[in-house]
């Protein structure tokens, strides 16, 4: 086993790309929550492709990710291999963020009862 796998499991490779909206703000949090540092975060949303460097923020502050990042995200919390959903880009961006949020939440709720 190497290191990387040692240091990063399925689980928490699972939950951080699921997490990760693209707003970098919140890699701190991940960190903390995860029990890494803010570097070793990013190098592993680098590393899993999902990483977001400056990110534009759209009119009112609302967050720029695209709706392809989140069904991303979505294939990645129910680990279906990625494409799977494509189709779901037709939905809109609340409809997704809702979603992944759902999705994120029953999987903290399976974690904590296991």
């Amino acid at each position: 086993m190497s290191k990387a796998q040692k240091v990063w499991s399925t689980e928490m490779t699972t939950r951080l790309t699921a997490a990760y909206t693209g707003d970098n703000s919140q890699l701190e949090a991940l960190a903390k929550e995860l029990g890494k540092t803010v570097p070793m975060i990013r190098s592993k949303l680098v590393s899993e492709g999902v990483y977001q460097a400056n990110v534009k923020r759209a009119v009112g502050g609302a967050s720029a990710v695209r709706k392809l990042a989140l069904v991303r995200n979505i294939e990645t919390v129910l680990s279906v291999p990625s494409g799977s959903f494509d189709s779901f880009e037709k939905a809109t961006k609340t409809e997704l963020e809702a979603l992944t949020s759902a999705l994120i939440a029953l999987s903290d709720h399976q974690d904590a009862e296991s």
